[in-house]
């Protein structure tokens, strides 16, 4: 039978020590400063690449992401905003159509409705009952 134990940090460390898992003493023990010194020094990083190679490598990285963003936008926005703009044309003509008879039943009704006369008929009624 296991004997149960409340987890804790340090219960919980000494568990992972006895699965295998790395921890940070045994990284300190596996890769000190002097390892990583050995890797690469200031110097083999100069001779590996000049500022200028940084910044052609920089500048090529920038047209590369310029171009990638660029065939995107063609390839896959585009078409959509296209279609986009087809629909909205398409809206925008029938809803046009719809104001447009708004519009019309609005004057046919304003002149049925009317208890003014318009000024045409105004003066032609003024000419009938004060001739000059």
């Amino acid at each position: 039978m296991t004997k149960t134990q409340p987890l804790t940090i340090p219960n919980l460390i000494t568990a992972l020590k006895k699965a295998g898992f790395t921890t940070t003493d045994t990284l300190k023990n596996f890769v000190t400063k002097d390892d990583l010194k050995a890797f690469a020094t200031k110097d083999d990083l100069k001779a590996f690449a000049t500022k200028d190679d940084i910044a052609t490598l920089r500048k090529q990285i920038d047209d590369d992401q310029f171009e990638a963003r660029t065939e995107f936008y063609a390839k896959m926005i585009k078409p959509d905003l296209k279609r986009l703009d087809e629909k909205i044309d398409e809206l925008n003509d029938s809803l046009s159509l719809q104001i447009s008879g708004i519009k019309d039943d609005l004057s046919g009704l304003s002149s049925e409705f009317s208890t003014s006369p318009s000024r045409k008929e105004f003066k032609k009624l003024s000419r009938s009952v004060f001739p000059q």
